[in-house]
């Protein structure tokens, strides 16, 4: 369940409407608690309508960030993560499939977001993420195309294009980017799809195309197109040359040293014109360049001191003066812990803790009841604390879709990491603050199985 209609409460607060106003072009900072960063950007998200990229300074926190939004958009908004490659620069070492088709997957809705006024995507990524070189934008659309039903297709020249894009070729395909051929039927996981999809040729026309469980390799339905993006988002060529290297033969893992020959392009050049991007905690993400960049190049320089790589080698990441200059370009807010009164300073604050002892919290409700205050439990153990409210005699109200009541207790499934209070009208616990359960975070890491792939592009 989704903990939409609670958004609704960040409209009364004169504060919120305030950073609204002021984010237009240009930079705009607020000062927010941590514990109420998830609501007040899912707020935030909701309120402007427009594409959203929110860069965290470690991939833990981009992560949590996602959980935490998920639960308060629901399962189906256009929620997504752009995670970190397995390696850290001039690493020799390609990340999973998994990871490949995440990023990719991202790219590919941006793209999308260009073209369908009605899709808004919202994207978290890391610093760790966004450094990395990658496609160009003009190369990444131009490089995709349809396979549609009923047209003509020419399969050796399809195959040559598809390894090309960095497919590869597989006995069985049940991970991204990977292809077969048996006779006159092509199976393909094009990165972004749920599900890879069956070819069948009759002669050079499409006869067929149908989608299949990777696992039990049964098709599913048919549909009438497939869309083919490129399976990586840095691609060699014929052409591709470093000095006297030919980085067209290449496998995947040294092909990631030489991002920085191959790869011009940033996840910022992808964005919609009327993005915003979000820097939580502009201080940390400028710390966590600074901490990588030595790291990458003190790895760089061993490697050149080994004879591992050309002296020359242009390096493979965007550095902090670059993404700085980047963001100059940009709509950007800046959201801190702390402010010096030039900012919009919302007023959250961390929740009270019962220390795992509810009927603490029960006797302060029995003292409160009556008051204009609204205390909103959002727990995992709903049926539980539904009898101990029951028991202590405290009127409780469910939360529905509806905006909820102004005052008194309001009980609802979920699961969240921590709560908040605003101001001194509203308090926001969770089964941290009563139970003093702390949330288990969802594995959203670099391997995930097909399943939990399907899951996250649904």
């Amino acid at each position: 369940m989704s903990l939409l209609s609670l958004l609704k409460l960040a409209q009364n607060i004169p504060e919120f409407q305030q950073l609204i106003d002021g984010v237009g072009e240009g930079r705009s900072r607020a000062v927010l608690a941590d514990a109420a960063r998830p609501y007040m950007l899912a707020g935030l998200y909701r309120e402007l309508r427009r594409p959203i990229l929110i860069v965290a300074a470690r991939a833990d926190v981009a992560r949590h960030l996602v959980d935490e939004l998920s639960v308060w958009l629901g399962d189906n908004a256009p929620l997504y993560l752009f995670p970190e490659l397995d390696a850290l620069p001039y690493e020799r070492l390609s990340s999973t499939p998994y990871t490949i088709a995440q990023r990719l997957t991202v790219l590919s809705e941006l793209i999308r977001a260009h073209d369908s006024l009605g899709f808004i995507p919202l994207i978290v990524t890391s610093v760790q993420a966004i450094m990395p070189k990658i496609m160009p934008y003009d190369d990444f659309v131009s490089s995709g195309h349809e396979v549609k039903r009923g047209a003509k297709l020419d399969m050796e020249n399809a195959l040559r294009q598809w390894i090309a894009l960095g497919y590869e070729v597989a006995s069985v395909v049940d991970t991204p980017g990977t292809f077969s051929r048996r006779g006159g039927i092509i199976d393909i996981y094009p990165p972004g799809n749920k599900l890879p999809a069956r070819i069948e040729l009759f002669g050079d026309e499409v006869e067929s195309i149908r989608l299949y469980d990777p696992e039990t390799q049964r098709s599913s339905h048919m549909i009438t197109s497939l869309s083919i993006i490129p399976a990586s988002d840095i691609l060699s060529d014929q052409n591709s040359q470093f000095e006297d290297i030919d980085l067209s033969i290449l496998n995947s893992d040294d092909i990631e040293v030489y991002r920085g020959v191959l790869g011009r392009g940033s996840l910022t050049d992808f964005l919609p014109q009327n993005s915003l991007i979000v820097l939580d905690d502009p201080d940390a993400v400028e710390a966590e360049y600074a901490q990588l960049e030595v790291q990458a190049l003190e790895l760089g320089d061993s490697q050149v001191e080994r004879l591992k790589l050309p002296q020359s080698l242009p390096v493979p990441y965007f550095c902090w003066i670059d993404f700085s200059q980047t963001l100059d370009t940009q709509s950007v807010l800046e959201i801190m812990g702390w402010g010096t009164k030039q900012e919009v300073t919302l007023p959250f604050k961390d929740a009270p803790t019962y220390g795992g002892r509810p009927q603490a919290l029960l006797n302060e409700l029995k003292q409160t009841s009556g008051r204009s205050k609204q205390v909103i439990l959002v727990s995992q153990q709903d049926e539980r604390l539904a009898e101990l409210l029951s028991d202590e005699n405290i009127a409780f109200t469910l939360l529905e879709d509806d905006p909820p009541a102004s005052a008194g207790v309001i009980l609802t499934h979920g699961s969240l990491n921590t709560g908040w209070s605003l101001a001194e009208n509203v308090v926001l616990l969770t089964d941290n603050e009563i139970f003093g359960v702390v949330k288990k975070q969802r594995g959203q890491g670099k391997h995930v199985s097909a399943k939990r792939y399907a899951d996250f592009l649904s």
